[in-house]
């Protein structure tokens, strides 16, 4: 799982380590018809989920749909943008 998660990471520009933490620039569109995870040319991350943003709804859907891109052996947490599109989010990988 440890190799997946760096080819999850290797063609970004945009994570940088800090104390065993990753951190990761995701754009998040709602209502979508697909559910589908993106890389940006600046190296940061579309992803698109079916949920409206209702009472966190989008936001369960995102972390959801990346736990399953990265093997489920991970920490994830919005740490900025919890009411907006663009969003920080942190990456903890777990051995």
């Amino acid at each position: 799982m440890k190799m997946r998660m760096q080819e999850f990471f290797c063609y970004t520009t945009c994570v940088s380590t800090l104390s065993e933490a990753s951190y990761i620039k995701v754009k998040v569109s709602t209502s979508a018809k697909r559910e589908s995870i993106r890389e940006l040319s600046s190296g940061s991350y579309a992803i698109a989920v079916r949920e409206k943003a209702q009472r966190g709804m989008a936001n369960k859907s995102v972390l959801k749909l990346l736990r399953r891109y990265v093997g489920g052996k991970a920490k994830l947490r919005i740490v900025r943008g919890h009411h907006t599109s663009s969003k920080m989010i942190s990456v903890e990988v777990f051995s």
